[in-house]
């Protein structure tokens, strides 16, 4: 899950403001019955805020071109990253509308720098905008030459074959010496002619694996598989239990989040919309402050938030308020006021709690997360006071932008009622349902030295209603912001799913873990490793082993000493018997197992290492039970195998 936190400035003027509150407005808040009137009273004070000022675009022709020149130095003395960046940069400062060339020489350029580092990908989708931008008919030969290039390193010989033709012809604009075109042209047709003759076919693009949940969906949950069922009652609230027993690696939860918002410090390495790290990217038309992976990426952000926010961006960032606080704006400004409107009469109800299993479950249903818990009832007046003054410095903020410009003045206070209200539940919803996005960091090839990078928050609806243990049932990951659910052990029918809030039982101890989740989450965890006291990682010991009971109707644990010579041992529970040896020789083969996984993975080869880890870990849960190091230590290892099928970013 995602924490939350203001920083000092903000948290400053809202001191100041709060400290101009008398003893009667006070009285008054206390009185209010819900979040709209709330936002409506807060802003109507005189309320002290952060400066908010619509910043420039910050594109400049001639500071781009500076930085052109930079980049073109680095290239020359075979900096390519420094080249890369500084083009990258030159690229985002270029204002788009400008009717020279300049946009298609650092495209050329910087295609030029990736091309270098092997990212021909990239590099190819410069050349193509390059020319697209008017790139100048003289110098067409040299982008068409490294785009052929770029297709034989990609072994697509048949489409590189065709450009190298097209670079022939292209030598006929070429200003260059006779001599030195000559030669150029026969070397191209020597090559043309070899690969004529060898007929060389192209290798099929590895795709990454896009993955997607096992089986039938379920019909009312799409974003889950039909092994979840999705229940209530008045302690847990909503919660997700295994209809039937579900496998070791099943993906089950597959979602897209209803809004995601992207750390102000990844920007300049990742997609502001789909968050995926990109090596070069598309500049934003509009500033010079964020950037896509594709056209498609830009067009999706700027036809829905990032047009609004675009003008106020850099004063939200140097307000300091936390990605929740974006988030909660961001909900707002991806749709339009009359969509909110048109929801009036469902949102404004007081009883939600009754709606929420009639109709298909969607991400993208605002009514799905405006009923998410928020637990308003137990807030004191001064957080209700402290959300109220977030709500109403973003929704100043939004007043700065194009947001509400077809809203009609006589219409406008019940707008900003609805919306400023709506931003008030966000900011507390936001609180106990968000979730961290993140991408896996390796370096080289030891997988085993990876580590998960925190890179923006989403909100997704389904996910949300998994409840917390601090020994969780799956591992989230992201292909993009698109999030997935895989089960890191064999679960069984009728066993509730959960996922974890942050503490584990195997690397924090329970007394921390409870207050950690009391004090961010507001309840007391009842799971499992809290209730039954399982001991640290570092602290579990080989001196009783944990058999599961042979009789699948019972679920006794029966505690044997490793130092036993009995191998028949009577269940307690049951009265059956149950005989050991299996489980004693699961154990003597496991560290074999075990140390092949962590060797594969230490190599790169995260397939092969998943195969054996998830060999073990059956071999483990089908006889004994945890908490036992050897189980846990392999879940660690399927945990960074499963991590690889998601974002990464290699160092």
């Amino acid at each position: 899950m995602l924490e939350s936190n203001d920083t000092a400035y903000l948290k400053q003027c809202y001191l100041n403001f709060k400290k101009g509150l008398n003893d009667n407005q006070l009285t008054h808040f206390s009185k209010l019955k819900n979040d709209f009137q709330r936002f409506d009273y807060i802003n109507g004070l005189q309320v002290i805020f952060p400066m908010i000022n619509k910043t420039s675009n910050g594109k400049d022709k001639n500071e781009a071109k500076i930085i052109k020149n930079n980049g073109n130095n680095a290239f020359q003395t075979a900096n390519y990253d420094l080249a890369l960046k500084l083009y990258t940069k030159s690229l985002m400062k270029s204002p788009i509308d400008e009717e020279n060339n300049e946009i298609s020489i650092i495209r050329a350029n910087r295609s030029a720098a990736l091309y270098h580092l092997e990212e021909y990908q990239a590099a190819l989708n410069d050349i193509e905008a390059a020319l697209r931008h008017g790139y100048p008919k003289d110098l067409i030969y040299k982008i068409k030459d490294r785009k052929a290039r770029c297709l034989l390193a990609l072994k697509q010989n048949k489409a590189a074959l065709h450009i190298l033709k097209q670079t022939l012809i292209a030598l006929d604009d070429a200003k260059l010496p006779l001599e030195r075109r000559m030669k150029w042209q026969k070397d191209l047709q020597i090559m043309i002619t070899m690969m004529t003759k060898n007929k060389l076919a192209d290798e099929k693009i590895k795709q990454k694996k896009q993955d997607r949940i096992h089986g039938e969906s379920n019909k009312l949950y799409p974003a889950l598989n039909n092994s979840i069922e999705i229940k209530y009652d008045q302690y847990s609230g909503r919660y997700a239990e295994a209809k039937r027993d579900i496998e070791l690696g099943e993906v089950f939860l597959c979602e897209d989040p209803h809004c995601s918002v992207l750390l102000e410090n990844q920007c300049e390495t990742h997609c502001f919309h789909c968050m995926k790290s990109i090596a070069a990217g598309e500049p934003c038309p509009l500033c010079d402050r964020v950037k896509f992976c594709s056209e498609r990426c830009q067009k999706l952000a700027l036809s829905t938030y990032h047009l609004i926010e675009c003008p106020i961006l850099q004063a939200l960032w140097e307000s300091g308020i936390s990605i929740t606080c974006l988030m909660a704006l961001r909900i707002i400004s991806q749709k339009n006021p009359q969509y909110f409107f048109d929801l009036e009469n469902i949102l404004m109800e007081n009883n939600k709690d009754q709606i929420w299993n009639k109709k298909q479950y969607s991400f993208k249903d605002y009514c799905a997360v405006n009923q998410l818990v928020r637990h308003e009832e137990k807030r004191t007046i001064d957080a209700l006071i402290h959300k109220s003054y977030i709500a109403v410095f973003l929704f100043r903020c939004l007043e700065e932008t194009s947001y509400f410009k077809d809203i009609p003045s006589n219409e406008q206070k019940k707008y900003f009622t609805l919306i400023g209200g709506l931003l008030l539940q966000n900011l507390q919803l936001l609180q106990f349902n968000a979730h961290e996005i993140f991408d896996l960091q390796t370096l080289e090839l030891d997988l085993t030295k990876s580590k998960s990078r925190f890179i923006g928050g989403g909100l997704y609806p389904t996910l949300a209603l998994f409840n917390h243990s601090c020994d969780p049932c799956f591992v989230r990951y992201f292909q993009g912001t698109k999030v997935f659910a895989k089960a890191i052990k064999p679960i069984r029918a009728g066993e509730i799913v959960s996922e974890n809030y942050g503490p584990i039982f195997t690397e924090v101890e329970k007394s921390r873990r409870q207050n950690e989740l009391r004090e961010r989450y507001w309840f007391d965890c009842k799971c499992i490793p809290c209730t039954e006291e399982w001991p640290l990682l570092n602290e579990m010991d080989n001196d009783g082993l944990r058999f599961r009971c042979d009789n699948k109707r019972c679920t006794n644990v029966i505690i044997v000493p490793t130092t036993t010579t009995d191998f028949i041992i009577k269940c307690s529970a049951c009265g059956k018997n149950i005989n050991i040896l299996k489980g004693l020789k699961v154990l003597q083969d496991s560290e074999d197992l075990y140390r092949l996984g962590q060797n594969y993975l230490k190599n790169g080869e995260s397939e092969k290492a998943l195969a054996k880890y998830t060999e073990l870990l059956i071999l483990l849960d089908e006889t004994l039970a945890p908490p036992f190091r050897d189980y846990h230590l392999c879940q660690q290892g399927l945990r960074t195998c499963y991590l690889t099928n998601g974002n990464i970013d290699k160092m």
